[in-house]
């Protein structure tokens, strides 16, 4: 048995999504503040009891906020009956979809769908923030409201513009109640498999539940799923003791083991043979401490008694000590790393455990966390006396591991967490649903176990900014070439790609060299954005497209015009019937192949305008030289040139092939001529040395970049700034209110 799917609603910025589960392991990807960790909260929020519910206000998206107030201005005209919206329309929800196997349908026998339910339809049930009872509410809310108006109007005088007493509003009475027992608790549905839809627009669809429906008496997922929570390592001081919407810390080491002594290794519970023999030199220790203790206090003791206590009424005083085996564990050094030293010494170098590097105390104690999880769910040692049963699904979340990690190290955690949490010979399966923003702990994870998280500005799906969810399994459909490609490339390069604001594609090493260095110099304001720029050759670049329109990023490919005659390169020359061989270029953006009308194209004309974001497609454009004499580059390295003679010129450092293409210069006086001399330069060394010897020179602060890659970094910077905008479109009440 296993989590197939969830849809979550209305929690936070995740307005309506579904997230698949992989059988394993699970990566939840996307761009910061993209919605993961609200994911992995509400899975906690719902699955863990804790006797009451543990929401804020904020966990509501502030979209819904207006609703809920209009709700309570209803509650005092006694007319909320006619609102166009429901309780589920307004609080969180959660529904789990499970999958179920023939030979584990005992597990779910007393909460079946239907009498005709088969296994392959799955079971849902959903999980639902909603009153306890409604009038209750609607009575001590008006109570409240009304009190707080009289002492207004009793008041007297002009107060304070915007001054106003609690409750203002039903939010506001709610920021204070929605944790309480007595109004707020979570209700079990059960839903109907024939009833599932398909996100469309990537929004889930959950199946409406109304107001007059009864919940179930019992949670079933209470017994069917183990929910575990390993959160990121912070600062304590972060976080308040009452907080709630913010995780609980990772503990030290020594509290771990002091826990899972307890629980599975205490020989003073449910104590067996191999116990006794501890628990008797436990006895012979505490008989000796205790003899000692007497002998040394017997003095002082006595002269006590030479003040008249104790007297004839009063107990005597005795010391008697008590020991634990888990109270070697209650200090700062009970966990210590010892030292290799290369002299031979007489005793162990040791240090306690905070002397440890941050990285290696986060990787152990994630790993303890993740076997004492395990543990715990087998019942290994002690834990075994429990009557209580083994859950059939063993769900982990592990959120952000990567800390203080360094890249090798992730990815061996990542590879090895789920074999930690389920060895081989175990009989109960677990889920490792995974947050991070780790290119490379994504990485090491396989293509179809990722789920990337979009981030929607204000205004698309929702009055606030929102989040949809893609499995990035189906974004190619059938395995094809182009999903092979992809899939294969992204493993042989990096996967920064997932968590991006911008992505620029370009052509080989001198570009990414030097593209970075034109940002800095000529384009601060992107510089200051997460910008990915991935290395690929032009004649791959469209078979990227379909994964960057999934995950909606602006992205700007810098690639070569590629020009022909016959079929076969050649430099461009107009009026000749050439065309472009670029793959990108004649079929995807601009979607044209002759190289006249390509020369003189409108930059518009050059942008693919998509869902909420662009891909702008920028290629060599003519270079007009002194006297307005018209050159066309074909190469970034010649553009480059054509855009910089005079830096070329000047250029008094140079060597290798910046010394050829200034000796090219300054003996060519014809530009045709400077131009067929350039690409036979070209063929004579490394762009890349070319690229990193520019780096070096003198002033590579005075370098250009060519016409247009200056024009396609001009178009991103605006664009994300555009985004930005987009993503902070919230009204000032409501963002206000959000603080």
């Amino acid at each position: 048995m296993n989590i197939d799917f969830i849809e979550i609603r209305n929690f936070r910025r995740l307005g309506a999504v579904k997230v698949d589960f992989s059988k394993k392991t699970t990566l939840l990807v996307g761009a910061n503040n993209s919605g993961k960790t609200s994911a992995v909260l509400a899975l906690d929020r719902f699955l863990t009891t804790r006797g009451k519910p543990r929401f804020s206000m904020h966990d509501i998206p502030l979209d819904r906020w207006a609703a809920i107030d209009e709700l309570g201005d209803s509650f005092q005209k006694e007319d909320d009956k006619e609102l166009p919206f429901q309780w589920p329309d307004l609080f969180p929800s959660i529904d789990v979809w499970l999958n179920v196997e023939e030979n584990e349908i005992h597990h779910v026998s007393h909460f079946l769908p239907a009498l005709d339910w088969k296994p392959e339809e799955g079971i849902g049930v959903r999980l639902q923030l909603e009153p306890v009872e409604v009038d209750l509410l609607k009575k001590d809310y008006i109570s409240a409201h009304e009190s707080a108006k009289q002492a207004l109007k009793g008041a007297g005088g002009e107060l304070e513009k915007g001054f106003d007493l609690w409750p203002a509003s039903l939010t506001d009475f709610l920021k204070k109640n929605l944790t309480k027992t007595i109004y707020f608790k979570v209700n079990a549905y059960l839903l109907d498999p024939a009833k599932q839809e398909k996100p469309a627009c990537g929004l889930a669809r959950p199946q409406s539940i109304t107001n007059d429906r009864e919940p179930l008496e019992f949670n079933p997922l209470t017994d069917l799923v183990r929910l575990d929570v390993l959160w990121p390592q912070q600062d304590p001081n972060s976080r308040s003791q009452d907080d709630i919407s913010t995780p609980k810390l990772q503990e030290r080491l020594s509290t771990q083991l002091d826990r899972y002594y307890k629980k599975h290794l205490d020989p003073e519970e449910a104590v067996d043979s191999t116990d006794v023999r501890i628990l008797e030199a436990i006895y012979k220790a505490q008989e000796a401490f205790d003899r000692k203790l007497e002998e040394g206090f017997s003095s002082p003791l006595s002269e006590l008694e030479t003040l008249g206590y104790p007297g004839v009424t009063e107990p005597k005083i005795t010391l008697s000590t008590q020991i634990r085996p888990t109270d070697g564990l209650h200090h700062d050094s009970a966990v210590q790393y010892e030292v290799i030293s290369a002299k031979k010494m007489s005793s162990a170098c040791r240090l306690p455990e905070h002397c440890n590097g941050l990285g290696y105390q986060n990787l152990i104690s994630m790993v303890f966390h993740l076997l004492s999880f395990r543990d715990a769910r087998l019942r290994v040692g002690k834990a075994k006396s429990t009557n209580t049963p083994s859950k059939p699904i063993h769900l982990v979340l592990l959120e952000e591991p990567e800390a203080h990690l360094h890249a090798q190290v992730q990815q061996v955690f990542i590879r090895k967490a789920h074999e930690i949490l389920h060895p081989e010979d175990g009989q109960l399966t677990s889920q490792l649903i995974v947050s991070t923003h780790s290119s490379h702990i994504a990485h090491e994870t396989d293509f179809v176990n990722l789920r990337y998280f979009r981030r929607q500005p204000a205004g698309k799906c929702s009055a606030i900014p929102t989040t949809t969810v893609t499995n990035l399994t189906e974004v190619f459909g059938n395995p094809n070439q182009t999903a092979k490609f992809v899939k294969r490339y992204l493993k042989a390069t990096h996967a920064d790609l997932f968590f991006a604001d911008g992505v620029i594609l370009i052509e080989g090493a001198a570009e990414r060299m030097l593209v970075p260095h034109f940002i800095n110099r000529h384009c601060k304001d992107l510089a200051k954005n997460y910008i990915t720029m991935l290395e690929i050759n032009g004649s791959h670049a469209h078979r990227l497209l379909p994964l960057i329109k999934i995950l909606g990023i602006d992205t700007l490919i810098i690639t070569d015009l590629d020009s022909q005659k016959d079929g076969k390169s050649a430099p461009p020359v107009r009026d000749i019937e050439m065309k472009t061989g670029n793959t990108l270029i004649r079929k995807e953006l601009p979607n044209k192949e002759i190289l006249d009308e390509l020369l003189d194209l409108d930059s518009k004309y050059k942008e693919m305008v998509l869902d909420g974001f662009s891909v702008r497609v920028a290629y060599q454009v003519p270079i007009l030289m002194d006297g307005n004499i018209e050159a066309i580059p074909t190469t970034f390295e010649d553009a480059l040139v054509l855009d910089n003679i005079n830096f070329f010129k000047n250029i008094d450092d140079g060597f290798g092939l910046i010394k050829k293409f200034k000796k090219a210069i300054d003996e060519n006086k014809s530009l045709d001529t400077l131009g067929q001399e350039l690409l036979e330069v070209l063929k004579t060394g490394s762009k890349a040395q070319f690229a990193l010897d520019l780096l070096f020179t003198k002033n590579p602060k005075d370098l250009a970049p060519p016409a247009y890659i200056r024009d396609g970094l001009e178009w991103l910077q605006e664009r994300l700034n555009v985004r930005q905008k987009l993503n902070n479109t919230i009204p000032v009440k409501e963002r206000v209110e959000d603080e």
